[in-house]
């Protein structure tokens, strides 16, 4: 139903210092949708705006012994603004939405080597 996706990124880590690391980065994404339309007319299947997309990512960890890594990370993605989607599981009504979506999402994680 949905299609494929092709995906281009870019990033980058430098070590500040022994315990310290920053990073970034840069995503493109591409959607390639042979039924765009039949994706938002089935319930279930709509999760977020299918369409092209900018993503940057910052990431931070902290190794203060040996063992343990502490992470960081965080990642904005942009969407086209003023997308018309006509919501087709709304029929017989005639419901077109004007979707300006966009992501931001945090992550924490603790590395333990052994």
């Amino acid at each position: 139903m949905a299609g494929n996706a092709n995906i281009i990124a870019f990033g980058f880590q430098y070590k500040i210092k022994s315990k310290i690391t920053v990073s970034s980065g840069i995503g493109f994404t591409k959607m390639d949708f042979q039924d765009k339309d039949g994706y938002y007319a089935n319930l279930g299947t709509f999760e977020v705006v299918q369409s092209d997309n900018t993503n940057i990512n910052m990431g931070f960890a902290y190794k203060p012994i040996k063992n343990i890594t502490f992470n960081f990370g965080y990642m904005h993605v942009f969407y086209p603004s003023d997308q018309q989607i006509k919501v087709v599981s709304a029929q017989p009504l005639d419901v077109t939405v004007n979707a300006n979506s966009y992501i931001n999402a945090i992550a924490l994680g603790v590395n333990l080597a052994f």
